[in-house]
């Protein structure tokens, strides 16, 4: 195995310690960030990596990328740290997106990196279980997340990593009883641990990216026991949920009261806010700010629109936001393309749990966002059979190479 797949792995797998506080007086330092760029400056090393040509869908965020550029650049000047910080963000997770497809191209690499990041949540897991200091993070309404970790992110992790560990239990090799085995103990321990982020939006995201499974290549008796599955799970999740007072409270507000934790008050002004500039929208940043100034009872600086798809828009208009709809459209079409390809659709499902939560959550400055459409782009590719630009890339990425 090369060390650009080790760099990999290990990099998926410090994802869900995102928030780790290494002592350093600046916080934006974390140890997923210090993996993350040393993974970045090892992939500069293997120049065969870059000139591989990224997914279809890639191009499309580059243009909304460029719009976002171009917007920051003619708004007032004291705003531009604030912009330049998001225009950054973007930049860092296109390069993530660049070179996470090119690793991808190897369906051993994409296998493993699922077993990577399923292990690195599994681990924070077991962690929180055994108690270890400083892990478990109390929010408010008694929701618990991780090492201060936003609960919607840190559950949304947590619902892709049971997607994954489903799809390595009982995708190709349905008779392999260890993951089935391993499945059921670490998969029990994430189920838990998302219901108790209280997070309604990622639960939601991975019921329907669970019901997606089903939709890959029909064959008789794996079809009807994955479908068995995927119903114990969905009950287990209901059991959890309605054993724990705290979390059925917060569903009982949404059917009762319609009570979306204020993306009832949220989401309709950021709605607003596109209607009235729809075509070039508010500009990165500032339209956060306008955001909060017609929330003025947030008592803060700025707003998140609550929304990936809202933040776009309120942010680019639709000259950015276009591109941006249609990177995700060409991704969840190639995902559609490739569901009856193996027993469980994973792409299509690790698609419409990301379109899901993106409803009601805004994802996009997310690592898991771009590296998930890296996959799917990646897997396409791959399924179409699309010439490797350099014949050796292969032997790199597999541990082969002279």
């Amino acid at each position: 195995m090369t060390p650009i797949r080790y760099g990999f792995y290990l990099f998926l797998a410090s994802m869900p310690f995102e928030t780790v506080n290494l002592g350093i007086s600046d916080e934006t330092i974390t140890l997923a960030k210090i993996i993350g760029y040393a993974f970045v400056a090892l992939s500069l090393l293997q120049p065969r990596l870059w000139r591989l040509l990224p997914p279809q869908s890639f191009w499309w965020f580059l243009a909304y990328f460029l719009c976002v550029v171009l917007l920051g650049i003619g708004q007032p000047a004291y705003y531009h740290a604030g912009i330049w910080t998001q225009v950054f963000n973007r930049l860092q997770m296109l390069v993530l997106f660049w070179i996470s497809a090119s690793m991808f191209r190897d369906m051993r690499v994409r296998k493993g990196a699922l077993i990577s990041f399923s292990a690195g949540c599994g681990l924070l897991a077991i962690m929180q279980v055994i108690g270890v200091k400083g892990i478990s993070y109390v929010l408010d309404e008694f929701r618990v997340s991780t090492l201060r970790a936003n609960a919607n992110e840190y559950g949304w992790l947590l619902g892709i990593a049971l997607l994954s560990l489903a799809s390595l239990a009982f995708g190709e090799k349905p008779k392999v009883r260890i993951r089935q085995f391993f499945f059921w103990i670490i998969g029990g321990l994430l189920i838990l641990f998302l219901v108790r982020t209280g997070s309604r939006s990622a639960m939601v995201a991975f019921v329907a990216g669970l019901a997606a499974l089903l939709l890959g290549r029909r064959s008789g008796r794996t079809w009807l026991r994955n479908a068995l599955v995927v119903s114990v799970i969905t009950c287990g999740l209901i059991a959890v949920v309605l054993g724990s007072l705290n979390v059925r409270s917060r569903w009982e507000r949404v059917l009762y009261s319609s009570d979306f934790s204020e993306r009832q008050l949220i989401l309709p002004a950021a709605f607003n806010m596109a209607r009235e500039k729809p075509i070039l929208g508010w500009g990165p940043y500032v339209h956060r700010l306008e955001l909060a100034n017609r929330l003025i009872r947030y008592g803060t600086l700025e707003v998140d629109p609550h929304s990936t798809y809202l933040w776009v828009l309120t942010e680019t208009g639709l000259i950015g936001g276009i591109p941006f709809l249609v990177g995700i459209g060409i991704g969840f079409a190639n995902a559609w393309r490739m569901r009856t390809l193996r027993p469980v659709a994973l792409s299509l499902s690790l698609m419409v749990s990301l379109i899901t939560m993106g409803i009601a959550g805004s994802i996009l400055y997310m690592k898991l966002f771009w590296i998930i459409l890296a996959y799917v782009g990646s897997e396409y590719q791959e399924s179409r059979g699309v010439r490797v630009v350099n014949a050796r890339m292969t032997s790199l990425v597999s541990g082969n190479a002279n």
